[in-house]
């Protein structure tokens, strides 16, 4: 509990101590802006433990590993659109939200940088929930133990380096550890055949997918031509260009994701069919 607090809010902490209280405001929005995406993915992550559990208890180890997947295919699914709405959108997503463009120039970019690690934060639960599974916590308590000495000093380095969007890059780096380090360690004991198909069908497909989708919408938004809504208040006239890309950003991803694809069709079709077990 106690690292959990200091290596998400440490970077508050030391702002609160190098810059001005406004300055604070806009960092503490961003944050606010960017954690928001847990509300949606823990619920959804918090209910595959015992699934992990009663499947390791059973040694179904084929059914474990379908549901894996299926989980980890479902998180990116849920949170790859939103995400790349907000780290490709994040300018007039704070001015619409504000109405002040003040606090847009001054928020966008650290809310891109800090979404994009909570997104990689967020698709560490489902492979975290399963080392608990197992009764194997060594593995996040010692990189938990070590990061929370580490990200103080580098939060402070980079504070004083970088500004205010210092500790929103120490929050994007700490998180992509998870793919780059911890996954590996993990899979070498745990699941050990079914790395490369957590890296490729898992993370990749959804997130070139998402993000592909969402830029295109975004490329097209800067085309004057195109300025198809100039009826809209200036301030608005990017909302349907947001809407557009994160539903056609739903679309794409759900279609290449052969379980999230069959979840849809079921729930159509009206036959109840849990995708992750």
């Amino acid at each position: 509990m106690l690292i959990g607090i200091i290596i998400t809010e440490s970077d508050k902490v030391i702002i609160s101590k190098y810059f001005t209280l406004q300055q604070f405001a806009y960092y503490s929005l961003a944050s606010s802006l960017a954690t928001a995406i847990y509300k949606i993915v823990i619920p959804v992550t918090s209910v595959m433990m015992p699934r992990f559990t009663e499947l390791i208890g059973l040694g179904d180890e084929l059914k474990l590993i379908k549901s894996y997947h299926h989980a980890c295919q479902l998180v990116s699914f849920l949170i790859m659109p939103v995400i790349s709405v907000i780290v490709l959108f994040s300018y007039e997503i704070i001015s619409m939200w504000t109405r002040d463009i003040s606090i847009a120039d001054n928020t966008y970019i650290i809310l891109s940088v800090l979404s994009f690690g909570c997104m990689l934060s967020s698709l560490y639960h489902i492979p975290y929930y399963l080392q608990l599974a197992y009764g194997r916590n060594k593995l996040a308590l010692y990189s938990s133990a070590i990061g929370s000495l580490l990200i103080i000093p580098i939060n402070i380095i980079f504070v004083m380096s970088y500004g205010l969007i210092g500790p929103a890059i120490v929050w994007l780096v700490f998180n992509l550890c998870y793919p780059l380090i911890i996954i590996p360690i993990m899979h070498r004991t745990i699941l050990k055949s079914e790395k490369l198909v957590w890296y490729f069908q898992d993370i990749l497909i959804p997130f070139i997918s998402s993000f592909s989708v969402v830029f295109f919408w975004r490329m097209l938004s800067y085309i004057p031509k195109l300025q198809l809504f100039e009826y809209l208040p200036p301030l608005y006239r990017t909302l349907p260009f947001i809407i557009l890309a994160i539903l056609s950003a739903y679309i794409v991803t759900s279609y290449l994701l052969v379980p999230i694809r069959n979840g849809i069709k079921d729930i159509l079709l009206r036959r109840p069919n849990i995708s992750t077990k």
